[in-house]
């Protein structure tokens, strides 16, 4: 289980023909294999390291429902641990599925973005709920029938590859585990 705090965002230093090679943050101590790190979200075990990278097979079907083909940085979370502090919001690390940034502009110091709403979480999508973007725990500001928006702070736009997005780019969303439960119990 994940929190949707990320610890550290990573190169994409190879693509394999089975994965890929992330750069190592140098404070990613305590490593072991078979260890789950969230990469952009998605809990990826961890199968080889060394001082300076980290190795990770990825199966076609976690291709298939994520950015991790495409996208050139990833933001990284390790598993939280049973006696750590819990922040952000429950995180699986299992995408629902991806979606497009349709527009960002500033707001304050800081800037808000729009996102698709993809039909398969359209029901788990309500304003002042939670969603997890390319495995960051965020706050759904505002939604639509095709859309929701989110605020972000510079520390997050810093600290995360949300910084970097672009309109039209590609990102891992999990809907909010609680709000699916629900769902399904009230279904």
């Amino acid at each position: 289980m994940f929190t949707g705090i990320i610890e550290a965002t990573a190169k994409v230093i190879e693509r394999t023909k089975n994965g890929f090679v992330l750069s190592r943050p140098k404070f990613f101590d305590e490593l072991q294999i078979g260890q789950s790190i969230a990469c952009n979200g998605a809990c990826l075990t961890l199968t080889t390291f060394d001082k300076a990278t980290m190795h990770f097979d990825i199966i076609p079907e976690t291709f298939a429902r994520t950015n991790l083909n495409e996208s050139k940085a990833i933001n990284l979370e390790r598993a939280l641990a049973a006696n750590g502090r819990f922040e952000g919001h429950i995180v699986l690390g299992h995408i629902d599925t991806t979606t497009q940034l349709l527009e960002k502009k500033p707001e304050g110091a800081g800037e808000r973005m729009r996102f698709a709403i993809p039909e398969v979480i359209a029901d788990y999508i309500v304003t002042k709920g939670s969603i997890t973007i390319n495995g960051v725990s965020l706050t759904i500001a505002a939604c639509e029938s095709d859309s929701f928006e989110i605020a972000l702070i510079p520390t997050t736009l810093e600290l995360t590859n949300l910084g970097k997005l672009q309109v039209g780019d590609s990102m891992n969303i999990e809907a909010d585990y609680f709000a699916k439960l629900l769902h399904k119990w009230h279904s």
